[in-house]
């Protein structure tokens, strides 16, 4: 049995490498929005995609399996999908582009003996709420992953000695990311701020492409998206974790400063 594709791949994303993961973690953030973790099979490396609220919940009652007097969008999906004996064969988040992430969900159809392959634009958060609804594998292009992952290894930062002490950790932790945050300034302020008012004033469409745009910017922050990840852990109890990255958030903030330091003396240099 052959596969046709109605709408082939093109040539340059056929030569594109893609790596495969699966959702490892979905949570909500008290600062910095709503965060799925979607972890390569390969490797130790994750890879935060921050999506909407609607979207998360729509995830998280699919992962716990919980049910609804009435079908949700994505489950109206999957209802109409298999009504028509189509399902999902796979899923890719494909590119990012002006901090906003892309993906296809490919569907496939059994036609007289035929299989037809059909590709969709889709933004991530809906494609992976439909990969994991119907068990479709989930793949990633190796350019994000050099962009937005990053370890989880544990050997790779200090962990938490035994888990009486692990409050204690996890409040340093948290009281030091506290700190980070008010030392560098949330590239979302003025957005959130936006955001308040069109709920205010019951502008929900308004609401849901500014609560987008958080989600994009913060995707392509890698601080911030650090301080998400380190509050999930914490909210998790996944202490360990949280102090890797911390540590990781550490360095990554003397890597800031020791480049504004190279900026400053070489303006000196030029006052000079």
């Amino acid at each position: 049995m052959g596969v046709v594709r109605a709408r082939p791949e093109d040539q340059d994303d056929e030569q594109e490498r893609y790596v495969q993961a699966y959702v490892d973690n979905v949570g909500r953030t008290a600062n910095q929005g709503h965060v799925i973790f979607l972890k390569l099979f390969s490797s130790d490396l994750v890879i935060p995609v921050f999506v909407g609220d609607f979207e998360c919940t729509a995830l998280i009652k699919e992962i716990n399996k919980r049910t609804t007097a009435r079908p949700m969008t994505h489950d109206l999906m999957k209802n109409s999908l298999q009504a028509l004996s189509v399902t999902v064969a796979r899923v890719k988040v494909t590119k990012l582009v002006d901090n906003t992430y892309y993906a296809s969900i490919f569907y496939l159809k059994t036609d007289q003996q035929q299989e037809i392959e059909v590709e969709v634009d889709a933004r991530p958060s809906d494609a992976i709420n439909m990969a994991v609804r119907f068990g479709a594998p989930i793949f990633v292009n190796q350019k994000i992953v050099d962009v937005s992952a990053y370890s989880l290894r544990a050997e790779a930062g200090p962990q938490v000695a035994n888990e009486a002490s692990a409050p204690a950790v996890a409040f340093d932790i948290a009281k030091a990311i506290q700190a980070a945050g008010q030392r560098h300034l949330d590239p979302t302020t003025h957005l959130r701020a936006h955001l308040a008012v069109a709920v205010q004033e019951e502008r929900y469409e308004d609401a849901s492409r500014l609560r987008d745009e958080i989600d994009r910017v913060i995707a392509t922050d890698r601080f911030h998206s650090l301080i998400v990840a380190i509050e999930k852990a914490l909210e998790d109890r996944r202490y360990d974790e949280a102090a890797q990255l911390h540590e990781e958030l550490i360095q990554l903030e003397a890597s800031e400063d020791a480049g504004d330091l190279s900026v400053e003396n070489n303006h000196r240099k030029q006052d000079a």
